[in-house]
């Protein structure tokens, strides 16, 4: 059970009316979860309680499941107490319509695994790569972007309890999963496309890593300000 107290959810939501308020803060929970640690996150409902009086449930006309093509339980512990209060400290001002959070927290949504690895690289080039409107100079090609940009922070990443991505050398991993989003994007021919064992495990090893740029970024207030994260890590150079 989570509670979210009631000066946190006086956000400023234009004409959203007050049940859109209450679900837009229900998914900033359930995107903060997906941040903290990997595993099967799921809720087709979500119920309001004022003054000790619970209101009629909300309903999504989605089912959330969120997790890896296997099963895996979210299980929260006794240790997980303090860093996922931590985490929620961000509560009030997280953007689940930023970018790369955005695709991270519903590429889960998937139903092919193929489409979830997409998701992962658009949710990686929005966290290192500025867009740029009419076709503006975009610096870098993305592939180099992510090697040069990630190569360094990725080895200092914290990834709570999760297990650490299964990568030996950033580099390559970065060619890895740009050759299968290539061959997947592009319509390769059936025996070309990558085979479905190897795209799970970049998959996991996506979705890890995108968590914990994700938790750094959020937490040093870098998310939401591509010149002020390149500034900060001094990816000009």
């Amino acid at each position: 059970v989570i509670i979210i107290e009631e000066e946190k959810l006086q956000q400023d939501v234009g004409q959203v009316n007050i049940d859109q308020q209450y679900r837009l803060s229900f998914e900033k929970v359930m995107a903060l979860l997906r941040i903290y640690k990997k595993g099967n996150v799921q809720a087709d409902s979500f119920q309001v309680i004022i003054d000790d009086i619970p209101l009629e449930p909300r309903g999504f006309p989605y089912m959330i499941s969120w997790g890896p093509a296997l099963f895996s339980f979210y299980i929260l512990k006794a240790p997980d107490e303090a860093p996922l209060k931590e985490l929620f400290n961000y509560f009030i001002d997280l953007d689940i319509e930023n970018t790369s959070l955005h695709w991270f927290t519903y590429a889960p949504f998937r139903p092919l695994i193929r489409d979830r690895l997409v998701d992962y690289v658009i949710a990686l080039e929005s966290i290192f790569i500025e867009y740029t409107l009419n076709g503006g100079k975009r610096g870098l090609p993305k592939k180099e972007a992510l090697k040069s940009r990630g190569v360094n922070i990725f080895g200092s990443l914290d990834y709570g309890s999760d297990n650490r991505p299964n990568i030996t050398d950033w580099n390559s991993f970065v060619d890895d999963f740009y050759d299968y989003r290539s061959r997947i994007v592009h319509g390769a021919k059936k025996d070309d496309q990558p085979p479905l064992e190897d795209v799970l495990k970049i998959v996991a090893n996506l979705e890890t890593v995108c968590r914990g740029f994700l938790k750094k970024f959020l937490k040093d207030g870098t998310l939401y300000d591509w010149n002020l994260r390149k500034n900060t890590y001094d990816w000009l150079k």
